[in-house]
């Protein structure tokens, strides 16, 4: 393991050198803008992404409804082909209106998708289905709102969704901001009903509380106007994230289980202005922290003990600079973690950047790439929204300029789509997460790099010649005598070769040119039956 990670981590870093190295950095894979994109849509506003589908918002897309009524569109990726994202349906809502904003937030989880709207009229947000109505239809379902809400507390400014719930952010709703929580069968068969509005007592006037996300059983918020660090000054946004889990303090009663502040928190970081829960690990933005400079903070469930959600790791670009606004955005899959730059100044470039978890060591979480706009001018606001599956970072670009060529104020929107880890380590003209992804390579350590290029290049040994890394077989490699099961017949191998022997001798289970202590050891700790 500590060979993969100096390697990846020097991968990293020669990357952003522009240094000469055997894992070949991948191309942007495509860019994707709307079928019918026009002058000022904002395409890209926002987005997300579930398996192979994703969901772009176009809040400002003019339709049936009027101006601004917006809308959101769904692509599906087919296997075999890394960029084909085809466009499914167009949704728009049900009621649209003039500037409705319909798909100033999306999210989607499996075949349920969720689409906010801030219109200065009504207060909803739309929860549609992937067959509802024929399949793939992605047809409506029904419209949620809270039980308190109004138009001005801008409801469905942010939404998320786990499995059978969804959670609906609201900033305005009172002085300090709201989240409201809904369940698929509450009240009824698909009804969507209320069942909780969250809105801690510690919150101060414009605290923010607003930035949703949802897995499982936990609910995350990020307050980044909160004062914790300076109680009574309203300009101090150090910023909070609260968490919220299902059954604390009785059942379904989802009550506070946590408040994450960062480690070295500061006056104007905006901690929590971007959220994201995956499982047992949420990554929280401050974009702000250190003149602007941004950062990303990583928690874990059980950093510390049980449920504890102790911080991990603070993230900073290596490239950091004053203004960067590194964090704005962030999305996590698995091991990979993408985050949104949106700089503050006119002499930077927008980019996101791509992190995987053991790069570096353990729970480091490295630096992998630096992903920019190859074809625009920086002010497309590349980064304001990022998504990642397995396979693609999706990086939302709403200024971008393709519907007018020329008008810098266009503002039409695309996204861009880049490999996920942004190498291709066997130079074989496909990304690696996509060789790994279609099963044109393994990756039977789950370290994002194809098993040939762990043996080639000396990252993991291959003693048995099988082309698989000996440490995803220590089972195989201990049944010396080959006869699907480790014992006594492996163990009396390994004492008749003791001492030095050739290369791949049978009794040098760990291939070091000698049999002794650690073999003995290896066999040991593989006895019984193969699987």
């Amino acid at each position: 393991m500590s060979k993969l990670n100096s390697s990846v981590a020097a991968c990293a870093l020669a990357l952003l050198s522009g240094a000469s190295v055997a894992r070949a950095q991948c191309p942007l894979l495509s860019k994707l803008t709307a079928p019918d994109a026009a002058a000022l849509d904002w395409f890209g506003y926002n987005l997300a992404v579930s398996g192979e589908v994703l969901v772009v918002g176009a809040r400002n897309h003019d339709n049936e409804g009027g101006k601004d009524a917006g809308a959101v569109y769904v692509y599906q990726h087919y296997q075999g082909d890394s960029d084909n994202f085809e466009l499914v349906t167009k949704l728009t809502a049900s009621n649209a209106a003039p500037f409705d904003s319909f798909g100033v937030s999306v999210a989607i989880d499996g075949d349920i998708l969720v689409v906010g709207a801030t219109s200065q009229e009504t207060v909803h947000a739309y929860i549609f289905a992937r067959n509802q109505g024929s399949p793939d239809n992605w047809g409506e379902v029904t419209t949620i709102t809270g039980s308190d809400t109004e138009p001005a507390d801008f409801f469905g400014t942010h939404v998320a969704v786990s499995g059978d719930l969804v959670v609906v952010g609201a900033p305005n709703n009172g002085e300090t901001g709201a989240a409201y929580v809904f369940a698929r069968n509450e009240g009824g068969a698909d009804n969507w009903g209320e069942v909780k509005k969250l809105s801690p007592s510690d919150l101060t006037p414009n605290a923010g509380f607003r930035i949703v996300s949802v897995s499982g059983d936990i609910v995350v918020v990020g307050a980044s106007g909160a004062d914790d660090l300076c109680p009574g000054d309203p300009q101090c946004n150090s910023g909070a994230v609260y968490l919220f889990a299902r059954d604390q303090g009785g059942e379904n009663n989802w009550g506070q289980l946590k408040k994450l502040t960062a480690g070295d928190a500061s006056p104007g970081a905006s901690f929590g202005g971007s959220t994201f829960i995956s499982g047992d690990i949420i990554v929280v933005g401050a974009a702000d922290d250190s003149s602007s400079i941004g950062a990303v903070y990583v928690f874990d469930r059980n950093q510390g003990g049980p449920d504890l959600w102790g911080q991990v790791k603070k993230i900073t670009a290596l490239d950091a600079a004053p203004d960067s606004g590194f964090g704005f955005s962030v999305s996590l899959s698995g091991e990979v973690l993408v985050v949104g730059s949106v700089v503050n100044s006119g002499e930077l470039a927008n980019s996101a950047y791509t992190f995987v978890r053991d790069a570096g060591g353990a729970d480091n979480w490295g630096q992998i790439n630096k992903l920019v706009a190859p074809d625009g001018p920086q002010d497309v606001l590349f980064g304001r929204r990022v998504a990642v599956n397995t396979s693609v970072a999706f990086i939302a670009a709403p200024y971008d300029d393709d519907a007018c060529p020329g008008n810098p104020q266009c503002d039409s929107g695309a996204v861009y789509f880049f490999d996920s880890t942004g190498v291709d380590c066997n130079v074989n003209g496909i990304c690696d997460s996509f060789d790994i992804a279609d099963e044109t390579s393994g990756d039977c350590n789950k370290n994002l790099i194809p098993d040939e290029c762990d043996i080639d290049s000396g990252l993991s040994d291959d003693h048995n010649g099988d082309d698989v890394p000996d440490e995803c077989q220590p089972c195989q490699l201990a049944d010396i005598d080959d006869d699907g099961t480790v014992g006594i017949g492996d163990f009396l191998l390994v004492l008749a070769q003791w001492g030095p022997c050739p290369p791949q001798c049978l009794g040098d289970v760990d291939g070091d040119g000698d049999v002794g202590i650690l073999d003995f050891l290896l066999v040991l700790a593989s006895w019984g039956a193969c699987r």
